[in-house]
């Protein structure tokens, strides 16, 4: 049976896969077929969804789509009993255009123990800085819902 593509409502701009059936996760726009980004976690043996890695393709940085990547995180997280609690290691491993995530993390609510790296994030928050991978170690962050 052929299908009038024509007629077909609501089918949403962006749509969240699982290609694998595991712990993998991908974005695709369903208008231009472009590929996002990806995300993937860990929650075997957890008290947390533990975020392992969360990529954005370059051109389609900074129009939400990580953040839409860390909500269906959350829900996962309700899902497995976690209660929404997450965790990530924010880490910028490479100069050039790879801008350290923790500004990112941050401003969705993730925390951090070590104060340093907290205050210097606020920081950069308040007076619309990019933090520089100098001043962004490795960094356990998290979430707590």
């Amino acid at each position: 049976m052929l299908v009038n593509f024509q007629t077909v409502k609501n089918i949403p701009k962006i749509v969240l896969y699982n290609p694998n059936n595991g712990r993998e996760f991908r974005m695709l726009d369903t208008q231009t077929g472009k590929y996002i980004g990806e995300m993937s976690v860990a929650y075997e043996k957890r008290t947390d969804l533990y975020i392992e890695k969360l990529v954005i393709e370059k051109s389609e940085r900074g129009k939400g789509y990580g953040r839409k990547f860390l909500d269906f995180a959350k829900n996962l997280s309700k899902k497995l009993n976690f209660g929404g609690n997450m965790r990530v290691m924010a880490a910028a491993l490479m100069e050039g255009d790879f801008i350290p995530p923790h500004i990112f993390y941050r401003k969705y609510g993730f925390t951090t123990d070590n104060k340093e790296i907290l205050n210097k994030i606020d920081n950069c928050i308040k007076e619309k800085k990019q933090l520089t991978i100098k001043d962004a170690p490795i960094t356990y962050m998290t979430y707590t819902a």
